[in-house]
Protein backbone atom coordinates (compact mmCIF):
# COMPACT_ATOMS: atom_id res chain seq x y z
CA UNK A 1 0.00 0.00 0.00
CA UNK A 2 1.17 3.65 -1.03
CA UNK A 3 1.20 6.27 1.49
CA UNK A 4 1.21 9.39 -0.95
CA UNK A 5 1.54 12.74 0.64
CA UNK A 6 2.64 16.47 -1.27
CA UNK A 7 6.06 17.44 -1.04
CA UNK A 8 7.80 20.35 -2.60
CA UNK A 9 4.26 20.71 -5.04
CA UNK A 10 4.27 17.27 -6.40
CA UNK A 11 2.76 13.70 -5.58
CA UNK A 12 5.18 12.00 -3.05
CA UNK A 13 4.67 8.27 -2.80
CA UNK A 14 6.46 6.81 0.17
CA UNK A 15 7.90 3.19 -1.24
CA UNK A 16 10.29 0.93 0.59
CA UNK A 17 14.28 1.75 -0.49
CA UNK A 18 16.59 -1.10 0.19
CA UNK A 19 19.69 -0.08 2.17
CA UNK A 20 22.07 -1.54 -0.50
CA UNK A 21 25.06 1.48 -0.66
CA UNK A 22 24.97 2.10 -4.73
CA UNK A 23 27.76 3.83 -6.20
CA UNK A 24 27.77 6.79 -8.22
CA UNK A 25 28.95 8.97 -11.29
CA UNK A 26 31.05 11.55 -11.04
CA UNK A 27 31.88 15.59 -11.56
CA UNK A 28 34.70 18.03 -10.80
CA UNK A 29 38.19 18.77 -8.99
CA UNK A 30 37.65 23.04 -8.82
CA UNK A 31 35.71 23.17 -6.05
CA UNK A 32 32.40 25.07 -6.10
CA UNK A 33 31.45 27.40 -3.33
CA UNK A 34 28.66 26.34 -1.09
CA UNK A 35 28.41 22.48 -2.09
CA UNK A 36 26.89 19.79 -0.12
CA UNK A 37 27.55 16.14 -0.52
CA UNK A 38 25.46 14.76 -3.21
CA UNK A 39 26.25 11.87 -5.40
CA UNK A 40 25.12 9.91 -8.36
CA UNK A 41 25.69 6.36 -8.33
CA UNK A 42 25.57 3.16 -9.57
CA UNK A 43 25.54 -0.35 -8.05
CA UNK A 44 27.68 -2.81 -7.11
CA UNK A 45 27.13 -4.99 -10.10
CA UNK A 46 28.06 -2.03 -12.47
CA UNK A 47 31.81 -2.73 -11.59
CA UNK A 48 33.45 -4.60 -14.30
CA UNK A 49 35.54 -7.21 -13.20
CA UNK A 50 38.13 -7.25 -16.66
CA UNK A 51 39.86 -3.86 -15.30
CA UNK A 52 41.81 -3.95 -18.64
CA UNK A 53 39.19 -3.21 -20.04
CA UNK A 54 39.09 0.17 -19.07
CA UNK A 55 42.24 3.15 -19.55
CA UNK A 56 44.86 3.27 -16.77
CA UNK A 57 44.93 6.17 -14.31
CA UNK A 58 48.75 7.52 -14.63
CA UNK A 59 49.18 5.15 -11.72
CA UNK A 60 47.88 2.92 -9.07
CA UNK A 61 49.19 5.24 -6.88
CA UNK A 62 48.34 8.67 -8.47
CA UNK A 63 46.36 11.32 -7.63
CA UNK A 64 43.85 12.68 -10.21
CA UNK A 65 43.17 16.23 -9.70
CA UNK A 66 46.24 15.93 -6.53
CA UNK A 67 42.97 14.86 -4.70
CA UNK A 68 41.30 12.08 -5.40
CA UNK A 69 42.53 8.73 -4.78
CA UNK A 70 40.74 5.67 -7.80
CA UNK A 71 39.94 2.97 -5.37
CA UNK A 72 38.17 0.92 -8.76
CA UNK A 73 37.13 1.60 -12.28
CA UNK A 74 33.19 1.21 -12.28
CA UNK A 75 32.31 1.40 -15.82
CA UNK A 76 32.23 2.82 -19.42
CA UNK A 77 29.18 4.90 -20.62
CA UNK A 78 28.35 7.25 -23.46
CA UNK A 79 30.15 9.66 -21.25
CA UNK A 80 33.04 8.32 -20.96
CA UNK A 81 34.91 5.89 -17.74
CA UNK A 82 33.90 6.23 -14.13
CA UNK A 83 35.87 5.23 -11.07
CA UNK A 84 35.21 5.24 -7.73
CA UNK A 85 37.49 7.27 -5.72
CA UNK A 86 38.48 8.49 -2.09
CA UNK A 87 38.90 12.41 -1.38
CA UNK A 88 41.78 12.33 0.32
CA UNK A 89 41.22 16.56 1.00
CA UNK A 90 38.58 16.04 3.64
CA UNK A 91 38.61 14.25 7.08
CA UNK A 92 37.86 10.90 6.38
CA UNK A 93 38.81 10.93 3.12
CA UNK A 94 34.88 9.96 1.73
CA UNK A 95 34.11 8.37 -1.22
CA UNK A 96 33.05 9.94 -4.52
CA UNK A 97 33.05 9.32 -7.80
CA UNK A 98 34.94 10.53 -10.90
CA UNK A 99 34.19 10.83 -14.66
CA UNK A 100 36.46 11.22 -17.25
CA UNK A 101 34.68 12.52 -19.79
CA UNK A 102 34.51 11.11 -23.32
CA UNK A 103 36.45 13.77 -25.71
CA UNK A 104 32.94 14.83 -26.85
CA UNK A 105 35.02 18.12 -28.45
CA UNK A 106 35.57 17.94 -32.44
CA UNK A 107 37.66 21.20 -31.98
CA UNK A 108 41.51 20.33 -32.62
CA UNK A 109 42.31 24.07 -30.55
CA UNK A 110 42.73 23.23 -27.09
CA UNK A 111 42.33 26.41 -25.17
CA UNK A 112 38.79 26.52 -27.25
CA UNK A 113 38.33 23.13 -25.58
CA UNK A 114 39.09 24.15 -22.60
CA UNK A 115 36.73 26.96 -22.32
CA UNK A 116 33.94 24.74 -23.88
CA UNK A 117 34.79 22.18 -20.75
CA UNK A 118 34.46 25.31 -18.46
CA UNK A 119 31.36 26.63 -19.78
CA UNK A 120 29.88 22.65 -19.72
CA UNK A 121 31.34 22.48 -16.04
CA UNK A 122 29.46 25.74 -15.53
CA UNK A 123 26.40 24.62 -16.17
CA UNK A 124 26.47 21.44 -14.42
CA UNK A 125 27.11 23.55 -11.43
CA UNK A 126 23.84 25.54 -12.19
CA UNK A 127 21.73 22.16 -12.95
CA UNK A 128 23.32 20.59 -9.13
CA UNK A 129 21.19 23.33 -7.49
CA UNK A 130 17.93 21.40 -7.86
CA UNK A 131 17.22 18.91 -5.65
CA UNK A 132 17.45 16.00 -7.28
CA UNK A 133 20.19 16.22 -9.69
CA UNK A 134 23.53 15.26 -8.26
CA UNK A 135 25.39 18.36 -7.21
CA UNK A 136 28.74 19.54 -9.22
CA UNK A 137 31.44 19.50 -6.68
CA UNK A 138 34.63 20.02 -8.73
CA UNK A 139 36.31 19.56 -12.18
CA UNK A 140 39.65 19.87 -13.49
CA UNK A 141 41.91 18.44 -16.52
CA UNK A 142 44.61 16.40 -16.07
CA UNK A 143 46.90 14.50 -18.60
CA UNK A 144 44.54 15.77 -21.80
CA UNK A 145 41.59 14.68 -20.08
CA UNK A 146 38.13 16.17 -19.01
CA UNK A 147 37.17 15.35 -15.50
CA UNK A 148 34.08 15.89 -13.26
CA UNK A 149 33.22 15.10 -9.40
CA UNK A 150 29.98 13.73 -7.71
CA UNK A 151 29.63 12.46 -4.29
CA UNK A 152 27.70 9.17 -3.72
CA UNK A 153 24.14 8.96 -2.81
CA UNK A 154 22.60 6.31 -0.69
CA UNK A 155 19.36 4.59 -2.78
CA UNK A 156 18.46 2.31 -5.54
CA UNK A 157 18.38 1.65 -8.76
CA UNK A 158 15.24 2.53 -10.42
CA UNK A 159 16.33 -0.48 -12.62
CA UNK A 160 15.96 -2.86 -9.36
CA UNK A 161 13.25 -1.47 -8.03
CA UNK A 162 11.50 -2.19 -11.61
CA UNK A 163 12.57 -5.85 -11.21
CA UNK A 164 11.20 -6.02 -7.62
CA UNK A 165 7.62 -4.52 -8.70
CA UNK A 166 4.56 -5.97 -8.69
CA UNK A 167 1.89 -5.61 -9.71
CA UNK A 168 3.55 -3.71 -12.21
CA UNK A 169 2.92 0.51 -11.86
CA UNK A 170 -0.59 1.56 -12.32
CA UNK A 171 -2.59 5.37 -12.41
CA UNK A 172 -1.15 6.50 -9.30
CA UNK A 173 2.77 5.42 -9.51
CA UNK A 174 2.81 6.34 -13.41
CA UNK A 175 1.07 9.70 -12.79
CA UNK A 176 3.29 10.72 -9.94
CA UNK A 177 6.46 9.18 -11.37
CA UNK A 178 5.16 12.00 -14.15
CA UNK A 179 4.85 14.93 -12.07
CA UNK A 180 8.18 14.45 -10.06
CA UNK A 181 10.39 13.58 -13.37
CA UNK A 182 8.61 16.31 -15.80
CA UNK A 183 8.72 19.07 -13.14
CA UNK A 184 12.70 17.83 -13.01
CA UNK A 185 12.78 18.17 -16.61
CA UNK A 186 11.45 21.40 -16.90
CA UNK A 187 14.00 22.99 -14.67
CA UNK A 188 16.37 20.85 -16.78
CA UNK A 189 15.31 22.43 -20.07
CA UNK A 190 14.76 25.82 -18.66
CA UNK A 191 18.40 26.53 -18.05
CA UNK A 192 19.11 25.01 -22.03
CA UNK A 193 19.91 21.40 -21.45
CA UNK A 194 19.07 18.30 -22.86
CA UNK A 195 19.77 15.46 -21.03
CA UNK A 196 19.62 12.49 -23.70
CA UNK A 197 19.94 9.22 -21.53
CA UNK A 198 16.93 9.16 -19.26
CA UNK A 199 16.75 5.17 -18.19
CA UNK A 200 15.95 3.33 -15.43
CA UNK A 201 19.83 3.18 -14.80
CA UNK A 202 20.19 6.75 -14.91
CA UNK A 203 17.91 7.24 -11.65
CA UNK A 204 18.09 6.49 -8.44
CA UNK A 205 15.38 6.33 -5.31
CA UNK A 206 17.60 8.53 -2.51
CA UNK A 207 16.79 6.33 0.31
CA UNK A 208 16.71 9.35 2.88
CA UNK A 209 13.23 10.61 1.01
CA UNK A 210 12.21 8.64 -1.45
CA UNK A 211 12.83 11.10 -3.75
CA UNK A 212 14.61 10.15 -8.24
CA UNK A 213 17.71 11.54 -8.09
CA UNK A 214 18.55 11.80 -11.88
CA UNK A 215 22.19 11.29 -12.73
CA UNK A 216 24.89 10.72 -15.13
CA UNK A 217 24.88 14.39 -16.89
CA UNK A 218 27.76 13.79 -18.63
CA UNK A 219 26.03 13.34 -21.92
CA UNK A 220 24.14 16.72 -21.60
CA UNK A 221 23.80 18.75 -24.19
CA UNK A 222 23.19 22.11 -24.42
CA UNK A 223 20.13 22.37 -26.59
CA UNK A 224 21.13 24.04 -29.80
CA UNK A 225 18.92 22.59 -32.30
CA UNK A 226 19.76 25.51 -35.00
CA UNK A 227 23.65 23.81 -35.35
CA UNK A 228 22.33 20.20 -35.82
CA UNK A 229 22.69 19.24 -39.60
CA UNK A 230 21.43 15.80 -40.26
CA UNK A 231 23.74 13.57 -41.89
CA UNK A 232 26.95 15.59 -40.32
CA UNK A 233 28.95 13.11 -38.46
CA UNK A 234 28.30 13.22 -34.88
CA UNK A 235 28.58 11.78 -30.95
CA UNK A 236 25.53 9.83 -31.10
CA UNK A 237 24.83 9.45 -27.17
CA UNK A 238 21.70 7.12 -25.86
CA UNK A 239 20.43 3.79 -25.21
CA UNK A 240 18.96 1.35 -27.45
CA UNK A 241 14.83 1.42 -26.67
CA UNK A 242 15.01 4.67 -24.97
CA UNK A 243 16.60 7.16 -27.54
CA UNK A 244 14.02 8.48 -30.22
CA UNK A 245 14.73 8.23 -34.10
CA UNK A 246 15.77 12.21 -33.87
CA UNK A 247 18.48 11.57 -31.16
CA UNK A 248 19.82 8.67 -33.13
CA UNK A 249 20.60 11.00 -35.89
CA UNK A 250 22.88 13.24 -33.73
CA UNK A 251 19.82 15.68 -33.35
CA UNK A 252 18.38 15.78 -29.71
CA UNK A 253 15.58 18.03 -29.41
CA UNK A 254 13.84 19.09 -25.71
CA UNK A 255 11.32 16.94 -26.59
CA UNK A 256 13.70 14.08 -27.11
CA UNK A 257 13.79 13.89 -23.39
CA UNK A 258 9.99 13.23 -23.23
CA UNK A 259 10.15 10.74 -25.13
CA UNK A 260 12.76 8.63 -23.37
CA UNK A 261 10.79 9.86 -20.14
CA UNK A 262 7.71 8.29 -21.95
CA UNK A 263 9.69 5.00 -22.69
CA UNK A 264 10.59 4.53 -18.80
CA UNK A 265 6.77 5.10 -17.85
CA UNK A 266 5.58 2.14 -20.30
CA UNK A 267 8.52 -0.10 -19.27
CA UNK A 268 7.25 0.69 -15.66
CA UNK A 269 3.84 -0.04 -16.77
CA UNK A 270 4.42 -3.08 -18.77
CA UNK A 271 7.57 -4.73 -17.04
CA UNK A 272 8.90 -4.69 -20.37
CA UNK A 273 12.00 -3.32 -21.64
CA UNK A 274 11.31 -1.16 -24.85
CA UNK A 275 13.43 -2.94 -26.95
CA UNK A 276 11.09 -6.35 -26.12
CA UNK A 277 7.87 -4.46 -27.17
CA UNK A 278 6.33 -4.91 -30.83
CA UNK A 279 6.23 -1.76 -33.13
CA UNK A 280 3.87 -1.08 -36.05
CA UNK A 281 5.25 -0.91 -39.44
CA UNK A 282 5.54 3.01 -39.52
CA UNK A 283 7.72 2.37 -36.14
CA UNK A 284 5.29 3.08 -33.21
CA UNK A 285 5.34 1.19 -29.93
CA UNK A 286 2.82 -0.92 -29.59
CA UNK A 287 2.50 -1.49 -25.55
CA UNK A 288 -1.00 -1.04 -24.74
CA UNK A 289 -1.84 -4.55 -24.53
CA UNK A 290 0.65 -5.17 -22.11
CA UNK A 291 -0.60 -2.83 -19.62
CA UNK A 292 -4.45 -3.34 -19.54
CA UNK A 293 -5.49 -1.65 -16.15
CA UNK A 294 -3.80 1.87 -17.08
CA UNK A 295 -6.57 4.21 -18.04
CA UNK A 296 -7.06 4.78 -21.44
CA UNK A 297 -6.56 8.35 -21.40
CA UNK A 298 -3.41 7.92 -19.49
CA UNK A 299 -2.54 5.53 -22.07
CA UNK A 300 -3.16 8.56 -24.61
CA UNK A 301 -0.93 10.56 -23.02
CA UNK A 302 1.79 8.13 -22.99
CA UNK A 303 1.40 7.72 -26.42
CA UNK A 304 1.76 11.39 -27.06
CA UNK A 305 5.33 11.88 -25.68
CA UNK A 306 6.38 8.75 -27.71
CA UNK A 307 5.32 9.39 -31.62
CA UNK A 308 8.40 8.57 -33.57
CA UNK A 309 7.61 12.00 -35.50
CA UNK A 310 9.21 14.52 -32.73
CA UNK A 311 6.78 17.31 -34.37
CA UNK A 312 3.85 15.00 -32.94
CA UNK A 313 4.64 14.46 -30.05
CA UNK A 314 4.64 16.77 -26.95
CA UNK A 315 6.62 19.69 -26.69
CA UNK A 316 7.42 20.38 -22.93
CA UNK A 317 6.95 19.19 -20.47
CA UNK A 318 4.39 21.84 -19.06
CA UNK A 319 2.03 20.61 -21.63
CA UNK A 320 1.96 17.30 -20.49
CA UNK A 321 1.52 18.43 -16.71
CA UNK A 322 -1.57 20.20 -17.79
CA UNK A 323 -3.11 17.22 -19.93
CA UNK A 324 -2.93 15.06 -17.02
CA UNK A 325 -4.53 17.38 -14.49
CA UNK A 326 -7.39 18.22 -16.99
CA UNK A 327 -8.07 14.57 -17.55
CA UNK A 328 -8.22 13.70 -13.41
CA UNK A 329 -10.70 16.76 -13.40
CA UNK A 330 -12.93 15.02 -15.76
CA UNK A 331 -12.65 11.98 -14.25
CA UNK A 332 -16.32 10.83 -12.30
CA UNK A 333 -14.84 9.47 -9.01
CA UNK A 334 -13.13 12.79 -8.39
CA UNK A 335 -12.62 11.89 -4.24
CA UNK A 336 -10.57 9.44 -5.10
CA UNK A 337 -8.04 11.98 -6.88
CA UNK A 338 -8.53 14.67 -4.72
CA UNK A 339 -5.08 14.80 -3.26
CA UNK A 340 -3.46 13.79 -6.67
CA UNK A 341 -4.99 16.95 -8.29
CA UNK A 342 -4.49 19.25 -5.00
CA UNK A 343 -0.21 17.86 -5.53
CA UNK A 344 0.09 17.78 -9.17
CA UNK A 345 -1.27 21.56 -9.67
CA UNK A 346 1.54 22.87 -7.66
CA UNK A 347 3.66 22.31 -10.63
CA UNK A 348 2.98 26.13 -10.70
CA UNK A 349 6.59 26.66 -10.89
CA UNK A 350 7.62 24.91 -13.82
CA UNK A 351 7.43 27.97 -16.35
CA UNK A 352 9.11 26.83 -19.96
Amino acid sequence: MYKISPHWGKIHITVPISSELLFPTPLSVRPMSGTQTKIESFSNSDIDPAQSSFPKVESDSALLGSRYQVISQLRQGGFGYTFLAEDTHRPGSPLCVVKRLARWFSIENAEQAHQLFAAEAQTLEKLGEHPQIPRLLAYFEQGGEFYLVQELINGQLLTEELIECWPYWQDEKIIEFLNEMLSLLGFVHQHDVIHRDIKPDNLIRRQEDGKLVLIDFGVAKQGQLDNCVPGKSVNIVGTSGYAPPEQQQGCPRFNSDLYTLGMVAIEAATGCHPDRLPRTSSGELKWRSFATKLSPWLADVLDGMIRQNAQNRYQRAQDILQDILKNLNQMPDRDQHLLLLECISKYDCLVM
